[in-house]
């Protein structure tokens, strides 16, 4: 069985920056065995420019009454170097 790993996998982080850091691995990981991550977290989002391999983009914002608010297509914080090319 042959895993198909040209698809987009999300990685949340935890709030902790050591947490979040060490999530980096498993992303790290992932964009080695040419997996997509999008990575979702205030970590990664200040992050974002070291880096080039992985998709960064924002949480959807909640209204007062909890569902999620639209927000435009152009939530990322930096499109990868893939996706830009």
């Amino acid at each position: 069985m042959r895993l198909k790993t040209d698809t987009t996998v999300a990685v949340a982080l935890p709030q902790p920056i050591g947490d979040s850091l060490i999530g980096f691995v498993l992303v790290n990981n992932l964009v080695r065995n040419n997996y997509k991550p999008v990575v979702f977290g205030w970590v990664a989002e200040q992050l974002a420019d070291w880096l080039p391999a992985v998709h960064v983009a924002r949480i959807a914002p909640r209204d007062m009454h909890g569902r999620a608010r639209s927000i435009p297509s152009s939530n990322c914080v930096r499109p990868t170097t893939r996706e830009a090319s």
